[in-house]
């Protein structure tokens, strides 16, 4: 079974045997770049799909089995899918017909298949989980704050500059107020004269004004001190063959400041909210973000809301497997209580309702950290994880494909190209988001972003609670496997475990739920009722808010190239990535 990464995620071809294979294959494979990641998740996605399916077929033949026994092309679909169960000697006698001759034991051994199977893909997206978590936790540190520049010391250069310039009456130097626009000027012109000089004069006099009524003279001083050079010298190179309008001028200008990362970093949460206010109607309504200091804390929150989840789920699995548990249900031994009109053995049925304790805990968690915009839209305290209407999706700027969550309604990521930069924007006009003058604003907001500066409480960024969270669920897992050796030859005590917790949770007050409905953690909503079935449905959800949480490590990474980040990568930066 090949580990290599590659481009494509190809189909899954393995069977339901095999699944412990398949983990300890996913679980040796590296990850060194978002992409990888993403392609990490697309896998582990088709893996649980085609694991699902595997797990469907047999549920089928079990269903058959079941209602009316073996026949000739029922043994073959049951050999098919778990090789060596009926004996040849008693292959060699079915025919067509149906007959109850190793019956039962087919059943219990297909459904102890099934089960381990069914453990098997919940252990599976775990690992998807502990992906996720790893690369975060790899990528480590927190945000570094600002950077220390000399604006001043750039703007009395560029004076001496300035002085030194050979002018004549067809130069425009006197008239520049920003430094940074003067200084590329300087650049520029450099032996210029006639249709090209005047060409570059209206272009250079149109970025002055814009940047003067802006105030962004300091911003833009403290950015080109950071570059040792302005960061527009060689986009005015441009403008001398063709004459420009305002509004080209304004589309470059919005390019070029993007283009070197200054909005990649993370802002105070009042900052980030005017920001966010400031922005063109059309880019609020598609999900844009600017990157704050509340986003990590309601990812920092998640990561110990969901350490508390993982928790309850170790607890629930311990009792579940405890011998005199197990057993007593097997020996029909022990204290009983009544549970869908029959006596069923207490213990069994006590420790099941621990297993919904945790789902009610992930409901309320969920509550917390998935934003509705259905109603009142996006905001600037947005999460990255969001629920909006599904004919609403196509028009997200930045944001994955999501997953159904509830009728009419899905659940999607943001992703790094929601916050503003470049990719953001480079996305916005593929979509046809903006409109006449909405550049114009975009560019307001990042000057004054600039002029703001990013938040001092870089502690608060990282996002060290995931390396607790990556020990919760690797123990989870161990007491998942310890769960299903356990109960591997005790097939009735897991069907009675999952009837009980699926029973308990179809009851209105069967919860301590604090008056909430189990509505964000959509245990069985096809009403389904196999435990496994929707616990891989509740990792999904925690796996996709741990995605989030990588999203806004992606924003840290991106950050090491923005000029004005306290020890930004330099030769990024030089390269004008």
């Amino acid at each position: 079974m090949s580990m290599e990464m590659t481009g494509n995620t190809t189909h899954p071809k393995w069977r339901l045997g095999e699944i412990g294979e398949v983990l300890r294959s996913r679980m040796a494979e590296r990850i060194d770049s978002v992409n990888q990641l993403n392609l990490y998740m697309q896998r582990n996605e088709a893996d649980l799909i085609y694991g699902s399916r595997l797990i469907l077929q047999i549920d089928a033949i079990l269903d058959e089995v079941r209602r009316a026994g073996l026949s000739k092309d029922v043994a073959v679909a049951v050999e098919s899918s778990r090789p060596g169960t009926i004996p040849e000697a008693v292959r060699k006698i079915l025919t067509s017909n149906y007959t109850r001759t190793h019956q039962k034991e087919t059943i219990v051994a297909l459904e102890s298949w099934a089960n381990a199977g069914k453990v098997g893909l919940v252990v599976l997206i775990m690992t998807a989980i502990i992906k996720i978590i790893g690369w975060i936790i790899s990528n480590g540190n927190g945000f570094a704050g600002n950077g220390e520049f000399d604006g001043e010391g750039y703007a009395e250069k560029v004076g001496e500059k300035a002085e030194s310039f050979s002018q004549t009456e067809n130069t425009i130097i006197g008239q520049l107020k920003i430094s940074a626009v003067k200084d590329a000027y300087i650049e520029a012109s450099k032996g210029l004269k006639g249709r090209d000089l005047e060409n570059l004069n209206l272009a250079i006099a149109m970025a002055d004004e814009v940047f003067t009524n802006m105030n962004a003279e300091e911003y833009l001083n403290d950015l080109s001190s950071a570059l040792g050079r302005s960061p527009f010298t060689e986009l005015f190179k441009g403008y001398t063959k063709k004459r420009q309008s305002s509004q080209q001028v304004i589309h470059d200008l919005l390019d070029t400041l993007l283009q070197h990362n200054v909005t990649y970093g993370i802002y105070p949460i009042e900052v980030g909210k005017k920001a966010w206010q400031a922005l063109p109607k059309s880019a609020r309504e598609a999900g844009v973000r600017i990157p704050n200091l509340l986003n990590f804390h309601q990812m920092s929150n998640v990561a110990s809301e969901l350490i508390g989840y993982f928790g309850s789920l170790q607890s629930a699995f311990k009792a579940m497997i405890d011998p005199s548990v197990a057993e007593g249900f097997k020996n029909q031994q022990g204290s009983t209580t009544t549970h869908n009109g029959k006596q069923v053995n207490k213990a069994a049925h006590d420790t099941a309702l621990i297993f919904g304790q945790a789902l009610a805990q992930l409901n309320t968690t969920m509550n917390f950290i998935i934003s509705d915009v259905s109603r009142k839209g996006f905001e600037y305290a947005t999460a990255p994880l969001v629920v909006i209407p599904e004919n609403k999706v196509r028009g997200l700027v930045g944001h994955d494909d999501g997953v159904d969550f509830v009728p009419g309604k899905v659940l999607v990521n943001a992703q790094a190209s929601a916050f503003l930069g470049r990719e953001c924007l480079e996305q916005m006009r593929q979509a046809g988001t903006l409109s006449v003058g909405d550049e114009r604003e975009l560019l307001a907001v990042v000057v004054t972003l600039g002029k703001q500066g990013f938040t001092n409480d870089t502690a608060a960024t990282n996002l060290n609670r995931y390396s607790a969270l990556d020990k919760a669920v690797n123990n989870t897992i161990k007491v998942l496997e310890q769960f299903q050796k356990a109960t591997k030859d005790n097939v009735e005590y897991v069907n009675l475990i999952s009837e009980v917790i699926m029973n308990e949770l179809n009851q209105p007050s069967g919860l301590r739920t604090d008056g909430r409905e189990l509505s964000m953690v959509l245990f069985s909503p096809d009403g389904d009722e196999d435990l496994f079935v929707g616990l891989r449905r509740n990792l999904s959800l925690v796996r996709r808010c741990c995605s989030a949480a990588a999203t806004l490590q992606t924003i840290l990474n991106l950050a090491k190239r923005n000029p004005l980040v306290k020890g930004n990568n330099r030769k990024n930066m030089l390269d004008g990535e």
